[in-house]
């Protein structure tokens, strides 16, 4: 861990959820105050769940409005929801939120299993680790399908750029081109939530694809010995995988904040708590001066990308793909 470390928090839907309705700021003022690289929405989610999980895009929509400065990394599945969908959903949001927003892919979700348990309602194969891999590289390819260059005032610029296919055969095929031109960060960041262990082989693959992984306390350990050849394979191309480690507040002590202090591959501390317990970590960010050098963010850093000091994955690269649409032939002479 270095002192690039960042921090973010992850509050259960439920409690955002309540808050919205009952207009109660005070979360977004205690928010405002721990100043979190990114608030993670709908955690939840990937565990077994208890009470309501609200959709985190629509809770993440109206906390934007308030927590101009906080980045989004809201949760999904591919259970109920197509990549596709995933891709212009996420995508949008970038838009509104100005280069705020990642996306947390679980292999399961059980608000939306709707009783076909580990399976998608969008395919007949298993929703096992290869479909989860399958479909964070659609999304990704469909996030470049369409480059914003495209509507540039400079003819020099946009001339040069082509809405291109996705062409992505596999678990979930699809075409595109996506109805969201790439973003102000130029794609939102892609998370894979990793489950409890232990791991399987064919698991290896999410990693790859992320950007980010978000990993229990409990299981960092056995995480990062296990995932050792994909996240040196990426550090080897320049594109190193983050390691964002979920720590429950109660835990927030300084013997673990020691360990991770002096891991080499911890990049973001992601605490978790209810939304009554927002006071204590605002204390915590008083009396730990540790924990308050974590929110110190380069001024110069508006995306979350940015915030984040994650790079871009250089592939897929689509520009071998077939023109979404046809050339305007030239005006004769």
């Amino acid at each position: 861990m270095s002192n690039n470390l960042r921090l973010g928090v992850e509050l259960p839907g439920e409690d955002l959820l309540r808050a919205i309705v009952e207009g109660n700021h005070l979360v977004t003022r205690y928010l405002k105050q721990i100043n979190p690289a990114y608030l993670f929405i709908g955690g939840e989610r990937s565990t077994t769940l208890k009470g309501v999980s609200p959709n985190p895009g629509i809770v993440a929509g109206w906390l934007s409005r308030k927590l101009t400065q906080t980045g989004f990394v809201m949760a999904a599945s591919f259970q109920r929801d197509h990549p596709f969908n995933i891709a212009r959903r996420v995508a949008s949001f970038d838009h509104i939120s100005q280069g705020r927003t990642g996306v947390a892919i679980s292999a399961q979700d059980p608000a939306q299993a709707l009783g076909i348990n580990a399976q998608s309602s969008w395919t007949t194969a298993p929703l096992d680790a290869h479909a989860v891999a399958d479909g964070m590289l659609a999304i990704r390819k469909l996030w470049r399908t369409w480059p914003r260059e495209t509507l540039s005032a400079d003819p020099a610029i946009s001339a040069q750029a082509v809405v291109r296919y996705a062409h992505h055969q596999g678990v979930f095929p699809t075409s595109g081109p996506l109805n969201s031109p790439t973003t102000l960060q130029g794609e939102p960041l892609l998370f894979w939530r990793v489950p409890t262990s232990p791991y399987r082989e064919e698991q290896r693959q999410c990693v790859a694809e992320a950007d980010a992984v978000i990993v229990d306390f409990s299981d960092l350990e056995t995480f990062t010995h296990w995932a050792t050849p994909q996240l040196d394979a990426a550090r080897q191309h320049d594109e190193p995988i983050q390691l964002h480690v979920r720590l429950p507040l109660n835990a927030l002590k300084q013997d673990n904040l020691n360990l991770l202090d002096q891991h080499p591959d911890v990049t973001a501390l992601v605490i978790y708590a209810s939304s009554d317990a927002l006071p204590d970590l605002v204390d915590h960010m008083v009396t730990i001066p540790r924990l308050r050098a974590l929110t110190s963010y380069s001024a110069s850093a508006s995306s979350l990308r940015e915030v984040l000091g994650i790079t871009r994955h250089a592939e897929p690269n689509l520009q071998d793909n077939a023109p979404a649409f046809a050339a305007k032939n030239p005006e004769p002479a």
